[in-house]
């Protein structure tokens, strides 16, 4: 069992202590990768946010829509159609018109009953964020168990922001030894993490057997999990399992959108982080809720088997491309993490030897201005919030890379950019340009 610092993210993490990249760069341990001189903090990865914005702008003005394809498996679409505006759009009369059928089938999808309390959040990580504040009391501990991976970054801010320190683990033993003794600290399980691993079912239902013994509340952060560990791995939703909570994300792996988090589970405890959500402005209100019914009602299964089915298809392109080791299988398509890309990048510049000018979050990030720019490809690379995963994950619907010409033209645009990151590699100046103009 390790405790993470829970102090502010640093510019490169803490020299000389800590775990360290492929490359001997510290990991900064709130985000779970290097920091570099150009993407130093939050602050810069917001720059190059609005950098990735600015680009994709003149994508759309130049090309039209048809030209930008989503490879981030989160369409954030807002599926309100116009007969929605009449009424159940207005703020001072929607939610009382379409309240109840919210509830129902928030509760139906995450396995739920009759009895679930059901609230919509501005983001999923903004109600983990508001459920650390409410239901993890200052100074006792906030537990994550995350099996083989730091925990998302609004793990660790909220629990600094409620005054706990963060104890992550990451098997049942070290679950154990994190809950002894008293206390009434919440436990935050991640069911399904960003790069798509997966707690194997036992180990989540026993997991929440032991914290409920505890006298703990439990929170699983479903934001894929809701749907792709019950739909491509036949596991039981978590509130079937015994979850007091649990949370997803409305724009991953099949629904829709908007972008927002779905909160279901003990009617108390929903009411509690709601409240302390609305405190904050996190609260989904009633235009961005009615959006999240009609993103429900057109859920279907098969729309996370057919992202299953387009990811397989890029996963053995991008192996035959960029060689097999450096491609990882996540259940809804390729992941090459950020080491990778700066080595494959190195292998592609005019001085394969020479040591890089920029740390692999930086590497990732030049790829993503390449794909979105000359390929119209949206990615967390380029376009993500700042803390966000910076290995190339590639997630779409199966329409969606049929509309982008097939795998084998994703492979050939991500091999064009690894070339493109290589000739610029070693010039710390060419790459800043690249990610922050």
């Amino acid at each position: 069992m390790t405790e993470s610092a829970s102090s502010g993210e640093g510019l490169r993490g803490s020299e000389g202590v800590g775990p360290r990249d492929r490359f001997g760069n510290p990991v900064d341990p709130v985000v779970g990768y290097a920091r570099g001189r150009i993407l130093r903090h939050s602050l810069d990865e917001t720059v190059r946010d609005a950098r990735g914005n600015a680009l994709l702008e003149a994508r759309l003005r130049r090309h039209g829509a048809d030209s930008v394809f989503v490879f981030n498996g989160a369409p954030c679409d807002f599926p309100l159609a116009a007969s929605d505006l009449d009424a159940g759009a207005r703020e001072s009369v929607g939610p009382a018109l379409f309240g109840a059928a919210l509830r129902r089938a928030g509760a139906d999808h995450l396995g739920g009953d009759a009895e679930t309390g059901v609230a919509v959040l501005n983001r999923t990580s903004g109600g983990i964020v508001a459920a650390a504040l409410a239901l993890s009391p200052p100074g006792e501990p906030l537990v994550s168990l995350v099996p083989g991976h730091s925990s998302h970054p609004c793990v660790s801010r909220g629990a600094r922001l409620a005054g706990s320190p963060l104890v992550e683990v990451s098997t049942l033993e070290a679950l154990a030894k994190a809950l002894e003794g008293p206390g009434h600290g919440l436990v935050v399980l991640t069911g399904v993490t960003s790069e798509l691993s997966m707690i194997p079912e036992p180990m989540l239902a026993e997991a929440l057997r032991m914290i409920r013994e505890a006298g703990r509340v439990s929170l699983v952060d479903d934001a894929y999990g809701a749907r792709v560990r019950t739909v491509l791995a036949g596991q039981s939703p978590a509130l079937v399992l015994g979850a007091d909570l649990v949370i997803t994300s409305c724009q991953k792996a099949g629904l829709p959108g908007p972008r927002a988090g779905l909160l279901a589970g003990d009617p108390g405890l929903v009411r509690r982080v709601l409240s302390r959500a609305t405190e904050l402005g996190q609260e989904g209100r009633g235009p961005m809720a009615l959006a999240v019914l009609r993103g429900l009602e057109g859920y279907r299964p098969e729309h996370v088997r057919g992202m299953a089915d387009a990811g397989q298809a890029m996963e053995r392109a991008l192996a035959e491309s960029l060689g097999a080791r450096h491609v990882a299988s996540t259940p809804l398509g390729p992941l090459v993490e950020a080491d990778d890309l700066l080595e494959l990048a190195l292998e592609r510049s005019p001085r394969p030897g020479d040591p890089p000018a920029v740390v692999p979050a930086e590497a990732g990030a030049a790829l993503g201005m390449f794909l979105l720019e000359r390929h119209g490809y949206v990615t967390v690379n380029a376009l993500g919030a700042p803390g966000a995963r910076v290995s190339l994950r590639l997630k779409c619907s199966a329409e969606e890379l049929e509309r982008a010409g097939g795998e084998e033209a994703v492979a050939a645009a991500v091999e064009e950019g690894l070339c493109e990151v290589g000739e610029r590699v070693h010039d710390a100046g060419a790459i800043r340009a690249a990610i922050l103009g």
